[in-house]
């Protein structure tokens, strides 16, 4: 049986070598966003995340990673640049951290502050779909093209600086 010293294992993993997104200073930009006080081994998610602090991490990103896709959500840079244009638009997602060999940055969700959410608040889930909501969301994000969200919903409110609005997840 052949033994293995750690030296001997890749230095890279999917995206970069171990522990780049620390390296890169991105998990420092998306400290204050991470929903947890404290941040698991190799995983954090985060929220709010809006286009500001996302044109501070963009650069930091293999172009790689930018690519990449929440199973049918549309590509990460495309996310990002729902953010750059409209100012009502935070992400939310996670972070892989190392020592995980796909350390890396996924964006699955997105919240669009619109009045319009409130019209729904009582609606049942298929009406979304139904009323054209999901079309008029796709086009406003730029997402034209890319698989519907596994939850669109109405919300109240994100935060005491965020009003109504529609929340959208890709699983």
């Amino acid at each position: 049986m052949a033994s293995h010293s750690l030296a001997s294992l890749p230095t890279s993993g999917l995206y970069g070598a171990s522990g780049w997104i620390e390296d890169n200073g991105i998990l420092q930009l998306m400290r204050p966003y991470v929903d947890s006080p404290s941040i698991c081994a190799d995983f954090a998610r985060f929220s709010g995340v809006n286009g500001h602090i996302a044109q501070e991490v963009r650069p930091l990103l293999p172009v790689d990673n930018l690519t990449d896709r929440q199973n049918n959500a549309p590509p990460l840079d495309l996310f990002f640049e729902a953010a750059f244009a409209d100012s009502h638009v935070l992400l939310g997602g996670y972070l892989v951290l190392s020592p995980r060999w796909d350390e890396r940055m996924s964006i699955d969700s997105v919240y669009i502050e619109d009045s319009s959410a409130r019209d729904y608040q009582d609606s049942p889930w298929a009406l979304i779909y139904e009323d054209g909501v999901w079309e008029r969301l796709q086009e406003r994000l730029g997402f034209d093209g890319y698989c519907r969200p596994d939850e669109c919903e109405p919300i109240a409110c994100m935060d005491e600086a965020h009003g109504p609005g529609w929340w959208l997840w890709w699983d």
